[in-house]
């Protein structure tokens, strides 16, 4: 006696192709998404609620995999936006989100290209993770003055940020902001956008973990 199984080609199917064998063999054993795995013995007779069940499970790992591990990437081109001394401000357009099912770490590397308005300024830019900085309260990657305080117009400051910050399993969100320095050239502020360059600043974050 012969017996065939006609199944619907599912989505995950189709995605299969564009994961490489290693990140397949992970999400399949070693990802706890989409409830146990039925297994089945010779003779016993195939459950459709069973195949289904296995085949929706393999689907959810192989989206969160397609969701979390890789390079994450945004890019700022609003219109300006100021940051007064002490006011840290989110950069409009630079934030990512990804999602992953395991610990690991995620690299974070910006650019920011900011001018200043009111004379001469002091600027400075962060990482915040998941609504926290990156650092702690006072944490900082870049900081710098726009234009030396004898120049009447001021120019444009690129300040570069390169973090590796440790995650867990769980959604995520990056981001970059930056504000002026207390104490300094008083009366003037920081300002990202309105400038020559467009995008005005990138965020990539590069995840490693499952």
């Amino acid at each position: 006696m012969q017996i065939t199984i006609n199944i619907d080609c599912p989505s995950w199917m189709k995605r299969v192709g564009k994961l490489a064998l290693p990140a397949l063999i992970i999400a399949t054993a070693g990802i706890a998404l989409g409830g146990p795995v039925v297994n089945f013995t010779t003779g016993e007779t195939l459950k459709a609620a069973d195949l289904n069940a296995n085949f929706t499970g393999l689907d959810m790992r192989l989206g969160a995999l397609e969701s979390g591990a890789g390079t994450h990437s945004a890019e700022a081109t609003a219109g300006a936006t100021t940051a007064g001394a002490g006011n840290w401000t989110d950069i409009p357009g630079l934030q990512v989100t990804f999602t992953t099912t395991g610990s690991g770490t995620v690299e974070l590397f910006s650019v920011v290209s900011m001018t200043a308005s009111g004379g001469a300024s002091e600027c400075a830019i962060r990482f915040v993770l998941d609504a926290s900085p990156v650092g702690g309260a006072a944490g900082l990657e870049a900081i710098g003055d726009v234009n030396p305080p004898f120049t009447t117009t001021p120019g444009i400051i690129q300040l570069t940020g390169l973090r590796q910050v440790p995650i867990t399993a769980g959604p995520h969100t990056a981001s970059v902001q930056f504000e002026k320095s207390v104490g300094v050239f008083a009366g003037s502020n920081c300002v990202v956008g309105g400038t020559t360059f467009n995008p005005n600043a990138r965020l990539r974050a590069v995840v490693n973990a499952p």
